[in-house]
């Protein structure tokens, strides 16, 4: 585990109190309402590091790095058109054992991400 920092409690905070899925820009504006002085490299630094500890996830829609405070196993719906990103209630263990089962298929990662669009963009 990394060593104890207000700069990554506040970031981890910021992780899991919301469901939106920040990027690294959203996470560092946030931070600075709390630590007006923390630079975007230190955002970077602590959200790469949270997400290599398995404090948080991180995956990339487009060009985009996201991340989610929230490290249990769930897909993700993202919107080709307007980006935003949200959790899926799925049963991840069904997934994998329908995953698992297809030819030559070995799952060894349980990053899901369905793309299309969003309610607000139909």
């Amino acid at each position: 585990m990394a060593r104890y920092s207000k700069q990554r409690e506040v970031i981890e905070n910021i992780l899991k109190s919301t469901k939106a899925h920040p990027s690294a820009a959203e996470v560092y504006a946030k931070a600075r309402e709390e630590i007006p002085n923390i630079s975007l490299g230190t955002v970077y630094r602590n959200l790469d590091s949270l997400s290599h500890d398995g404090s948080a996830q991180s995956f990339t829609v487009g060009d985009i790095a996201h991340f989610d405070g929230d490290v249990s196993p769930h897909p993700h719906f993202f919107c080709v058109k307007c980006g935003k990103v949200k959790d899926l209630q799925c049963d991840m263990e069904k997934l994998l054992l329908l995953m698992n089962g297809l030819e030559g298929c070995k799952v060894d990662t349980e990053t899901v991400l369905i793309g299309g669009v969003c309610s607000s963009c139909i």
